[in-house]
């Protein structure tokens, strides 16, 4: 377990791993984020939402405030905000505080770049998403997230086949069998 009571947060590797070193670990955490936060997987999933008749506007907000937060901010989603506070008596043991009007400008720089970034994204996105609204046959999209899951896929899928636990789990099941459809 870390020492450092800082860095129990989302966004930091606190344990050891059996086969990874902490840098592995953590570097690993940072490229899945920025390989499902990417402009274009946005846009997908603005269509899958749309598709399937949810608002394409409402999944834009949350996937700005999500790539928003890791990319502008360097911050968790959860942990970042419309307008991120920062105080200047808010500082580690042993580091000196910064002078009101050195620190007050530092966070308005701060608050105008992080600002003028979301508003770029917003501007990108609205577009999309103005596009996606604007298409007539939005609702007949589709891709291999919405196909339906069909009982011979358990052999083709990698999610069933990429891992010895995956293949003793359709071995032991006998396949994949459908769900009961609730009434």
């Amino acid at each position: 377990m870390d020492p450092d009571m800082n860095k129990y947060d989302l966004e930091h590797v606190t344990t050891g791993h059996a086969r990874m070193s902490r840098e592995e670990w953590q570097g690993i955490y940072h490229r899945v984020w920025d390989a499902y936060y990417t402009p274009e997987h946005i846009e997908r999933v603005m269509r899958r939402a749309a598709a399937c008749g949810m608002s394409a506007g409402n999944v834009m907000f949350y996937c700005l405030w999500f790539f928003g937060c890791k990319t502008l901010e360097g911050v968790h989603p959860l942990e970042g905000g419309y307008l991120r506070r920062m105080y200047r008596r808010d500082r580690r043991p042993g580091l000196p505080r910064e002078w009101p009007v050195l620190f007050h400008l530092k966070y308005l720089r701060h608050v105008w770049r992080s600002h003028r970034g979301i508003l770029s994204l917003w501007l990108r996105f609205n577009k999309v998403r103005k596009e996606i609204k604007a298409n007539p046959n939005r609702l007949a999209y589709t891709d291999l997230a919405l196909t339906p899951v069909e009982d011979t896929d358990s052999e083709s899928l990698g999610l069933f086949t990429v891992t010895d636990a995956a293949k003793a789990a359709l071995k032991k099941t006998g396949g994949a069998q459908p769900r009961p459809v609730s009434a």
